[in-house]
């Protein structure tokens, strides 16, 4: 989510499944997408802007984005632009490999950086009912890393700057642009709609740090401890009707990498499949049927003895070519009970899916998680099996109280998990060694949500747990977030608002490492609102309490480090709209 600025884009959608639903080239991660902006009801102009202040990290930011509407096109472009400070936390102090080291200000330091952001698109709509779209959004992020990311922190190291947004190696540099189009056809006197989507993409990361051997050997000559960059292409052509729709995709990636902190190779990767799905009455069958073909290339090292002389080569990773197929087949039917009170549907579904370049080839430092990562190219295909329901209230139940559930059941084979094992690379970072293997699992997962609305008061509460198991052995896989419950009270008046929340999280049990479990924590929050003509006044506070939570799935739980302290943010939004006359 780093490379993607909510305030210029029209929302945001989640789409559950996991790793086997294709998220598209609208994807900011995980199951979020992004909804462009909408043309408005009217014609005419409308300006969103806003201005916030964070006191916490400082956070300066600004936004703005314009759309023009038309009777048949709509156009609009946005920019934002922030810059922050160190992190904050309620903590002065850390133990890390048996030594204790002392934060000044409790803040963590070199972890300032500035984002841009910047955004444009259009919509053209004919007479025949055909429409084309197109996008592009860029985005460009810099930020420091805490010293202890890479290798030993001292204590030297750990002193606040005296500028107060002084950014210093090692440090990080993202950049993203991704262009989009659209291309439907119109509808008159056709049973089916065709529609083409395209994407093309360029993502380049970099990773600066001060250069340090392996073990033994020489030193590196240049900052650029890890490179990569990226382009990746899709391009799909589907026909849509009322009854059903088929196409054909085809999606394409090359990543080359450089940087003397090796840890994924060079490597090429394309993918067709033929999509189709059929909706007969409540039911809707799919399948996917894919073809991968994956590569990449070896790299290898020299290597030292204690006296610098070259003795050999460690060779770090092998020549790769694999042809892999893979798809879905799914089967999903709506719910409608007699009553009305309630709806919903169930989806029972195959999955194959593919591993990835880094789980068939990473071997080196992973800085944002301080372990050493091993792929493995003899990993299979994910198989799964996988069961999935959703309940939701419906439009004749009581309008005073919204509910939603939903969960699911997975049976995997050949599982991809990172897992840590009982060694530890033979590097200065002393990184212990996580390494891909395919293991059975069992997943399940149940989130549950309430809103209820009473004349000016509204309360919500949303909950979510997950399991993960290894079937062989009986233990809970790493990376498994414990549950969590989101409770707000809010009470609104004429022009203003209050809300309370508060966030609580379990206890860790399966952890990400092989630390003591990290204990549960409650983050209060606060928000308020003001509307005036000219705009919206807001102040937010997150972590009211400057609670000490420590986030086992963050990268500074490894050296014992809070992750985020108390923010409290001043903001202003206003909407300029001027219709055509």
């Amino acid at each position: 989510g780093i490379l993607a600025d909510l305030a210029l884009s029209g929302g945001t959608e989640w789409v559950p499944g996991g790793g086997h639903v294709w998220m598209g080239p609208q994807a900011v991660g995980g199951g979020l997408r992004l909804i462009a902006p909408q043309p408005a009801m009217q014609e005419g102009r409308e300006t969103t802007m806003g201005a916030s202040y964070r006191l916490g990290d400082h956070q300066i930011k600004s936004h703005a984005l314009h759309a023009v509407t038309r009777t048949n096109r709509f156009w609009y472009a946005g920019a934002s632009l922030a810059r922050f400070s160190n992190q904050n936390i309620p903590q002065n102090e850390f133990r890390y490999i048996g030594r204790t080291y002392i934060l000044e200000d409790g803040v963590l330091p070199n972890t300032a950086g500035i984002s841009v952001h910047g955004t444009a698109g259009f919509q053209r709509t004919h007479a025949d009912g055909s429409r084309l779209e197109g996008a592009v959004r860029i985005s460009d992020v810099v930020q420091g890393l805490f010293p202890g990311i890479v290798g030993v922190p001292r204590q030297g190291d750990l002193g606040v700057a005296e500028e107060l947004y002084a950014v210093d190696i090692p440090q990080q540099h993202a950049s993203r642009v991704k262009a989009t189009f659209v291309l439907r056809s119109g509808v008159k006197d056709r049973r089916s709609v065709r529609t083409v989507k395209g994407a093309l993409g360029w993502n380049r990361r970099l990773e600066l740090a001060p250069p340090h051997a392996h073990g033994w050997g020489p030193e590196p000559d240049s900052n650029l401890s890890l490179g990569l960059g990226e382009w990746n292409g899709f391009l799909e052509s589907a026909w849509r009707g009322i009854h059903g729709s088929w196409g054909v995709q085809l999606e394409g990636l090359a990543v080359d990498t450089e940087g003397w902190e090796f840890l994924l190779p060079t490597h090429r990767r394309i993918r067709g499949s033929l999509i189709g799905d059929r909706q007969a009455g409540p039911h809707r069958f799919g399948i996917r049927a894919d073809i991968v073909g994956t590569s990449h290339a070896g790299h290898e090292e020299p290597l030292y003895n204690s006296e610098g002389t070259v003795i050999g080569v460690d060779r770090r990773v092998e020549d790769v070519q694999r042809l892999i197929p893979g798809g879905m087949a799914s089967w999903s039917v709506d719910l409608n009970p007699a009553s009305g009170l309630w709806t919903g549907a169930f989806t029972a579904a195959l999955h194959s899916r593919a591993p990835s370049n880094y789980e068939l080839g990473a071997n080196g430092i992973h800085h944002g998680t301080f372990r050493f990562e091993r792929g493995n190219a003899d990993l299979a295909p994910e198989k799964s099996i996988e069961g999935r329901f959703r309940m939701s209230s419906s439009g004749q139940a009581s309008d005073r109280v919204n509910w939603q559930i939903q969960g699911f059941s997975a049976w995997h084979w050949d599982f991809i998990a990172l897992s840590p094992t009982g060694s530890f690379a033979p590097i200065s970072h002393a990184g212990q060694v996580y390494a891909f293997e395919a293991v059975d699992a069992f997943r399940t997962g149940l989130e549950a949500s309430v809103d209820v609305a009473h004349e000016a008061w509204t309360a919500s509460a949303n909950g979510s747990v997950l399991g993960q198991w290894d079937v062989e052995t009986g233990l809970g896989l790493p990376f498994t977030s414990p549950a969590q419950l989101h409770s707000t009270l809010g009470r609104k008046w004429r022009n203003q608002s209050l809300q309370i929340g508060c966030r609580a999280i379990a206890d860790a049990q399966l952890t990400a490492r092989n630390e003591a479990t990290t204990e549960g924590a409650l983050l209060w929050e606060l928000d308020w609102q003001l509307a005036r003509e000219a705009g919206t006044w807001s102040i937010g506070i997150h972590n009211l309490a400057n609670t000490a939570w420590l986030d086992h799935t963050s990268a500074y739980r490894a050296l014992g480090l809070v992750a985020q302290g108390r923010w409290i943010q001043f903001g202003f939004n206003a909407r300029l709209k001027q219709p055509s006359s």
